[in-house]
């Protein structure tokens, strides 16, 4: 399952990557952190105490965030769509 959750989450972070969002946290698990296993451009790279899933942290993707051009709420609807399929595309390969 792990493996499954790294790979879906690999291709929301990549997406996000090549349309330029700022990542926050790429993240194998929830709840608490545990564990920071690296921290590059910004980004912290870590595990969370319950390995049921993971996430991709981005910039502008609470309601609340003002739309800014490094943000997801600040992309055209194409590269917004292509940020939230990459899990799903990279599973299916």
């Amino acid at each position: 399952l792990g493996v499954l959750v790294a790979v879906h989450e690999w291709g929301h972070f990549i997406a996000a990557r090549v349309s330029g969002v700022r990542i926050y946290e790429f993240a194998i698990g929830f709840g608490p952190r545990l564990w920071t296993y690296w921290q590059k451009n910004g980004t912290d790279y870590t595990i969370r105490a319950f390995p049921l899933g993971g996430f991709v942290n981005l910039k502008g993707m609470q309601p609340e965030d003002p739309a800014t051009p490094d943000g997801v709420n600040g992309r055209r609807p194409a590269e917004r769509a292509l940020i939230y399929l990459g899990g799903p595309l990279m599973n299916m390969i």
